[in-house]
């Protein structure tokens, strides 16, 4: 599934959420009622760990668009400029201790 936001991430788990905890205890068969409430908790607990990646995965792309962009309008931000220069910090770092 592709989400365009943050926001719309968040409001899909937050549904969800509400979906799983309304759900008839019937769903769940042969389990007794702390067995199910603990079965819910479990699901929302993989669910939110779900939705932090999801999270993360669009904060990563978010800058990945951005510094190509940047890179691309040859813009001299600050940031460029500092990451640029860590780059090349990191670069010759790995040569000197590879000669």
């Amino acid at each position: 599934m592709t989400f365009l936001s943050c926001d719309s991430i968040i409001q899909h788990f937050l549904f969800l959420q509400q979906v799983i905890k309304e759900l008839d205890n019937d769903y769940f068969e042969f389990l007794t009622e702390p067995q199910i409430l603990q079965e819910k908790i479990l699901i929302i607990d993989d669910l939110e760990l779900d939705t932090v990646f999801k999270l993360l995965t669009k904060l990563e792309a978010e800058i990945k668009q951005d510094y190509n962009y940047t890179i691309s309008q040859k813009k001299k931000d600050d940031l460029s400029k500092n990451y640029l220069s860590l780059c090349k910090r990191f670069r010759e770092r790995i040569i000197q201790q590879t000669t």
